[in-house]
Parts: C-alpha cells; structure tokens; sequence
C-alpha cells in the first residue's frame, strides 16, 4: 500500500497482528472486503485473472508490483510470470509478504514506490492494485514521467481506481452519505482516498505522449459499481 503516513501504519499493524494466516486473513489486512466481509475466493481468483490476462502475463515476464502489500497479489501472479518485484513502504506487510507469499521468482523491497529507480529493473510490465487512490494528481503524474523517463517502452497496469463520478454509487444510503461529508469535513477526503475523473488520467497520459485505456470492470467484480481500471503504455 502506498503512501505511507503513521495513521496507515498503525491500521496495516492492527490487521496483521489480528488477522489469521490463511486466504481470508490476508485479505483482510488490506483491506479486500465487501459489505465488511473479505471478499470471495471466486473475486481474488477475477482480480489475479484480469492482472494475467491485461498484460498478457507469461513466463517470459519480468513484471513490477507497485504497492505489493503482504505479496498475496505477487505470489499468485509469480506463478505465471519469470520474476515479480513486489514494492511497498510498510514494514509490517512486507513481513507477512516474506514469510507467507515468498517463491524463488519473488523479491520484495521496502520503498515508496516514488523512490524507485525504474533503469535498475529488466522489466516492462508493471501493475498497481488499488494503490492510486492514496496518490494526489501530481504524485501520479510525477511517477508517470519517472517511468516513461527511465523506461523505452512499458505497460502499466492500473486496477481498482475510485470513479468520481460514480461517488454516490458507493455512498448510496443516508448514512453513509452522512459518513461521507463527517470525512471531508475532518480529513478533506472521503476514507477510501482520492477519486478519479477518467477524463484527468486520459489528459495526464497525453500530456506525456503515453497511450491511456480506460477499461470498465468485469460486472462480476465486486467493484465495479464504483471502480475502474486504466491501461497506460509507450
């Protein structure tokens, strides 16, 4: 998860040291529920397809996790690609990362995904599950430029984007509508993070002459009323 601050920190502690060690308790430390439930096998089984099937994973692969979290993610997609690399800055996940979810073709690192140098990776592939609504406008730009800067050419692969203007799809009862403005009121910024207009992405990539896809949901993600996925490339 990115971008670390000490709140973060101390809710990724919690999770780890009060969730169990198997598929539910691991989705459970970042955050992957529904209705306050970790979501389903069935729904971890779409979001590993759709990273496999967006960038065409095979062993061949060298691919980058950007924001890997306890590796759940890097460990299944390890499975189909030549070496992944997991990055994240929080410490507590990375050890449950190197513990649970570690094989010969994984290596985690601890870092802000910001502080990456791109040039020192054989990779082209990269991926970013639910990370980039913890990033303000310019932070996303700013990685952007870092990658297309040190990279010829690369794919990165952006799922689980908070929708704008599907805001009220998510906050869809008076309470938790109510929720939603005691948020803004208090910290600027609904709990989940920052939302995304397709329309900012798309501009952002153009600007720096990347090709952007805005890709809808499988409708049988849990997400998908409210989310949505980009493909960005050069």
């Amino acid at each position: 998860m990115e971008i670390e601050d000490s709140s973060k920190a101390s809710y990724y502690k919690n999770k780890v040291d009060n969730t169990s060690n198997d598929l539910s308790g691991f989705l459970t430390q970042v955050g992957r529920t529904y209705l306050g439930e970790p979501i389903s096998e069935s729904q971890f089984k779409i979001i590993v397809n759709l990273i496999i099937d967006t960038l065409d994973v095979t062993k061949k692969d060298v691919l980058l996790d950007l924001g890997c979290a306890n590796g759940l993610i890097s460990n299944e997609i390890a499975k189909y690609a030549n070496f992944v690399t997991g990055f994240d800055i929080n410490q507590d996940l990375l050890i449950v990362a190197n513990k649970h979810h570690k094989k010969d073709n994984i290596n985690y690192i601890m870092s802000n995904i910001m502080d990456i140098d791109f040039t020192q990776y054989n990779a082209k592939k990269f991926y970013m599950l639910a990370v980039v609504q913890y990033l303000e406008y310019k932070m996303l730009r700013k990685l952007l430029q870092k990658i297309s800067d040190q990279k010829e050419s690369f794919i990165l692969f952006i799922t689980d984007i908070p929708d704008q203007e599907k805001l009220l799809n998510f906050y869809n009862t008076k309470e938790r509508r109510n929720f939603l403005f005691t948020e803004i009121i208090e910290n600027e910024k609904s709990h989940i993070g920052n939302w995304w207009y397709k329309e900012h992405i798309i501009q952002m990539g153009e600007s720096l002459d990347l090709t952007v896809d805005i890709i809808d949901q499988n409708p049988d993600s849990d997400t998908s009323y409210y989310r949505f996925d980009v493909l960005i490339s050069k």
